[in-house]
């Protein structure tokens, strides 16, 4: 505890636990795709209309980056618009400028700004496009962002279930000078084989 960023304005605590729960969910933005029944043709993760075999259904979400939509777009109107957005040739233009004006928040919650990552113009850039990135030509996979931040030619990036991503999108989005953490550890009991993730754990 005394090596981690403890933050303590309300702003953050309500960032931090949000963060947490998308950590760990799969239904949630960035962290899945939700989806309910509708009438019509199936709508694809980016929203490309398809067919299958005989459910219809409208995407809600799309798999991307757990937790960013929730922390660097504020509004909920605005999380469903761009969640709903099934063009990524629009999503720079339409919600750019709202995840930079957050980020210049976040990026100060340690009393610093512009010790992120990288910029805020450039970081913005990169996280509008809410798709993971994976590198297929290269078998080591355990830093997050990695190919998004130039690290691509020695990891594939993507997202591993080992990787505590919201720790990680927390350092990336805050400070590279000291350890930022949600103090959530991943409990969860992970296998090596099919379906890789361990027993759920029994209703109490």
């Amino acid at each position: 505890m005394t090596n981690k960023l403890v933050f303590k304005t309300a702003f953050t605590i309500g960032l931090v636990a949000t963060l947490a729960a998308c950590s760990s969910s799969s239904n949630n933005d960035g962290g899945g795709t939700t989806t309910g029944t509708t009438t019509g043709t199936t709508t694809g993760a980016t929203g490309d209309p398809g067919t299958d075999s005989g459910i219809s259904v409208n995407t809600l979400d799309r798999m991307g980056r757990p937790g960013i939509t929730t922390a660097a777009i504020e509004s909920q109107d605005m999380r469903d618009t761009y969640n709903l957005s099934g063009d990524p040739a629009n999503w720079a233009g339409q919600f750019q400028g709202l995840i930079r004006e957050r980020l210049v928040t976040i990026d100060g919650l340690d009393g610093i700004q512009g010790n992120a990552l990288l910029d805020v113009d450039t970081i913005s850039g990169l996280l509008v496009d809410d798709r993971l990135i994976i590198n297929t030509a290269v078998a080591n996979c355990d830093a997050y962002l990695a190919v998004e931040i130039g690290l691509g030619a020695n990891d594939c990036g993507g997202r591993t279930l080992e990787r505590d991503v919201i720790d990680d999108t927390l350092r990336h989005l805050v400070s590279q000078d000291m350890p930022v953490s949600d103090l959530a550890d991943n409990d969860s009991i992970l296998l090596d084989t099919w379906p890789f993730l361990g027993v759920a754990l029994p209703d109490q």
